[in-house]
């Protein structure tokens, strides 16, 4: 596996979002869903479904969600990471991966990074899905 992968949003990427929020599943206590409702109706999720030996959820986020709001969205993008051996055995699991959601409007920008730990057998990244189109 390639230790880092980049890959553009095309369906977010002009649209112009209503609404961006994170959320918890409601089997959660972190954040872990990020949600986006676009002008034309269409609603797009950011999740993982978590199985159990793995945790995937937002560490933190750089910049205001609001930003992202009211303008069309010119950036919509991510870049996934493998942690380094390093990194693993400090956080003393099997297996990690940051993945940094990228946004941007005319107004400003969000960075979103998410965190996947597991015992190394199962997917530590999030998916996006349209919930409504």
């Amino acid at each position: 596996m390639a230790n880092s992968e980049y890959i553009v949003f095309n369906q977010l990427l002009g649209n112009t979002s209503i609404s961006v929020k994170k959320q918890k599943s409601f089997d959660s206590d972190r954040d872990n869903i990020l949600l986006f409702e676009l002008s034309n109706g269409e609603i797009y999720r950011f999740e993982h479904d978590q199985d159990c030996c793995e945790a995937v959820y937002i560490e933190d986020i750089d910049g205001d969600l609001k930003d992202l709001e009211g303008f069309p969205l010119l950036m919509a993008e991510v870049v996934i990471q493998r942690m380094s051996e390093e990194e693993v055995a400090t956080k003393k699991i099997e297996s990690g991966t940051w993945s940094f959601y990228k946004f941007a409007t005319i107004k400003g920008s969000v960075v979103v990074r998410w965190l996947g730990l597991s015992n190394g057998c199962y997917a530590e990244t999030v998916k996006l899905i349209q919930v409504k189109s």
